[in-house]
């Protein structure tokens, strides 16, 4: 057993925070913590082959300021019988979007009861069966532990991070588990027979894994920090595979906001796992999430935000620097259809990086009108846009000088504008100012659709870019990115 001891409040109530390093117990304790306890967390070695999560509890403690942090060493793999502790190989799933029943429990935090069956939620999961990463009586050895922590402590408060998804296939991570243990201890600990009984308490019980992220970001949670996955590479890459990983993955999803997780390259699907066409085709997809339009007409409206991954453009203002060089996740066309119908109705904005940067990327936007969606396509008008599907609504972002991109405008993608399109140019300073004003009278842009003037926030005023667009009597659309304004603290996820 090692410790680590940290700082503390002196005025608080001690607690007891089982930390495994995960997503859950990460937010189980920052709750505890924000509740105003002094908050002492456990950390099991268990002999899981995820040991990863060690290291993670350790930043994790670290990170919240725990009072202190115990790691207590124990063999369950002597007894086996999971594939996190015996030679049983980890369920897997081929990479994929959130699956829709988990998102309508985001939707509707109360679908899932105390009482509901076992519920399938698109991974290993079934109603028939209890998951193999499930380690037999794992939380009742590690709730026994606790308790002895607490009562060494002189804790009364024991706080675990069992949640409405996990239970619809563990049994120790139920209602009905954790009221019975908390009746055993009132029974078992000489603090509960001499009148001072310990309560344990699961704050995430009835949260879904969206809510759960969202409460963790309220408490200022940095989940970079925290490690979920069951087979971890050599690196601790995750796999984005097992339950755990899609789990998290869903939850982020349905959350709208970024999943901070470092994945390994995706696991192949196997042929006869490919039912369809669409499903042959690979995307790279960065991030789906659901949010309000910042930019074009549009702005203002909910909308999904399907963000893909890589650009080849290097533009000297990218807000989306992250979105450049990741490798995103490799997803069939079908499941981000599934993912968009999950995320609710309202437009649909293919963004990235560069979504034609792709193979599949046009082919996606047409996909997405095929399902009856406005789809705002946003492309830098690098990469050809006659390809493009003509209910689709092209956002040609044309390059200005200080971008140092404007070598790489394509001409004719201009001369293919129709009325539902937008041509939007970013502005740096008075000459893109300049460039920009001629080309549009040159070309006659703003006869062909909407026209779109955005200053590059910390290098152009808006009140002067207004102020030469009224001067010049010139028939733009001044833009300001709107979900900067909303959201000003935040880079990605909006």
């Amino acid at each position: 057993m090692t410790k680590s001891q940290g700082p503390g409040t002196s005025d608080g109530s001690k607690a007891v925070v089982l930390l495994s390093g995960g997503m859950d117990s990460t937010v189980c304790a920052a709750m505890a913590r924000a509740g105003g306890f002094e908050v002492h967390a456990l950390t099991a070695r268990y002999g899981q082959r995820h040991t990863v999560e060690i290291e993670a509890a350790r930043r994790v403690a670290g990170a919240l300021g725990l009072a202190s942090h115990t790691v207590v060493d124990l063999d369950l793999r002597a007894i086996g019988g999971s594939a996190l502790t015996a030679d049983i190989p980890v369920p897997k799933t081929a990479a994929a979007a959130p699956s829709r029943s988990s998102q309508r429990a985001a939707h509707d935090s109360r679908l899932m009861t105390p009482d509901s069956p076992p519920t399938a939620h698109g991974s290993q999961l079934t109603a028939s069966s209890i998951p193999a990463t499930y380690v037999p009586a794992r939380n009742t050895i590690l709730l026994g532990l606790a308790l002895g922590h607490a009562e060494v402590l002189g804790a009364r408060d024991v706080f675990i991070g069992v949640s409405s998804v996990d239970y619809s296939g563990y049994p120790d991570c139920r209602p009905a588990f954790i009221e019975a243990f908390e009746r055993l201890a009132r029974l078992a600990t000489k603090a509960g027979v001499e009148g001072a009984p310990l309560r344990i308490h699961a704050p995430l019980q009835n949260l879904t894994k969206a809510e759960t992220i969202r409460r963790g970001l309220e408490l200022g949670v940095d989940f970079s920090l925290t490690h979920t996955c069951y087979d971890p590479a050599p690196d601790g890459a995750a796999c984005g595979a097992c339950d755990s990983c899609r789990l998290r993955r869903e939850g982020f999803a349905a959350a709208g906001v970024p999943d901070p997780t470092r994945y390994a390259p995706s696991v192949p699907v196997r042929n006869e796992e490919r039912k369809t066409k669409n499903e042959k085709r690979p995307l790279r997809v960065l991030e789906i999430y659901r949010t309000i339009q910042g930019e074009t007409t549009f702005a203002g409206e909910p909308c999904v935000i399907v963000r893909l991954a890589g650009c080849p453009l290097r533009c000297s203002y990218c807000d989306t620097e992250y979105a450049r060089e990741a490798e995103g996740l490799e997803l069939s066309l079908d499941e981000v259809i599934r993912s968009v119908r999950d995320l609710g109705p309202g437009i649909v904005v293919l963004t990235g990086g560069e979504p034609l940067a792709q193979e599949c990327g046009a082919e996606l936007a047409r996909a997405l009108a095929d399902d009856g969606r406005t789809v705002l396509l946003e492309t830098s008008g690098a990469f050809d846009t006659a390809m493009v599907d003509p209910r689709v609504r092209r956002i040609l972002d044309v390059k200005t000088p200080g971008s140092g991109m404007e070598a790489r405008n394509l001409p004719g993608n201009l001369a293919t504008l129709r009325r539902l399109d937008e041509v939007k140019f970013v502005l740096v300073d008075r000459a893109d100012y300049e460039w920009a004003r001629d080309l549009v009278r040159k070309a006659r842009l703003a006869e062909k659709c909407t026209v779109l003037f955005s200053p590059v926030a910390g290098k152009l005023q808006p009140a002067d870019l207004a102020k030469w667009i009224i001067d010049d009597e010139l028939p733009v659309r001044l833009q300001v990115q709107l979900h900067r304004v909303i959201w000003p603290e935040r880079d990605r996820g909006v």
